[in-house]
């Protein structure tokens, strides 16, 4: 597979999710599985797709970053207030027939390289594999070509870049898999450098189409 000279290389009897991975590698795609293949499993197309199993079909939609990166989608931007504030928002999977539209939470006193995007996901068609059915949460954090970056060892621990989904309880994890579902209460974000971002989340439902 090439495109603008960028090639892609596959193997008799590879997976259809390592197919898509590939391919979207010639879109200008960057790998999101950190060190060690461990990050965002099950959860993004841009993880590490490998699998011992021929022609396997699992597949899941690529995140919403990259999504926004190629144009493909418009999230709607919401400013991290300083002062207390509520709000509510209803979420459509990306499988769903018409308005997926994912958020997009921003502090401006962060600037453009640091936010949070929020997406619905469904277990269902090109979305079956997903880890599971629930509210995903992502932590983007880009240098300023707007490209992921290696987190420094006295941030993270040494193996992660910059992009992650934030998995779910028992704790929020950089990089874990778990969705996002009204029994986890309260969710506390923080910036990349440790600050607490003041956004808080809260998931009503997770059943949505």
């Amino acid at each position: 597979v090439c495109r603008d000279a960028k090639i892609g290389a596959l193997g008799e009897g590879t997976g259809f999710a390592t197919i898509a991975h590939e391919l979207a590698h010639t879109l200008g795609a960057v790998d999101l599985y950190g060190a060690g293949a461990r990050r965002n499993r099950s959860v993004t197309l841009m993880v590490a797709t490998v699998s011992r199993t021929p022609d396997q079909h699992e597949f899941y939609h690529l995140d919403p970053w990259h999504k926004l990166r190629f144009g493909w989608v418009r999230p709607r931007e919401i400013e991290i207030p300083s002062r207390s504030t509520t709000g509510a928002a209803s979420l459509r999977a990306p499988t769903s027939r018409g308005g997926y539209q994912p958020l997009l939470f921003h502090d401006p006193r962060r600037g453009e390289t640091e936010y949070f995007l929020v997406e619905y996901r469904r277990q269902e068609g090109l979305d079956s594999d997903v880890s599971d059915t629930g509210i995903a949460i992502w932590h983007v954090a880009t240098n300023g070509r707007f490209t992921p970056y290696q987190i420094p060892a006295a941030v993270g621990d040494g193996t992660d870049g910059s992009v992650n989904h934030v998995g779910a309880p028992p704790s929020p994890s950089r990089g874990g898999n778990g969705l996002w579902h009204p029994a986890d209460g309260l969710i506390s974000l923080s910036w990349l450098d440790g600050p607490d971002s003041g956004l808080r989340l809260r998931v009503l439902s997770a059943t949505g189409a």
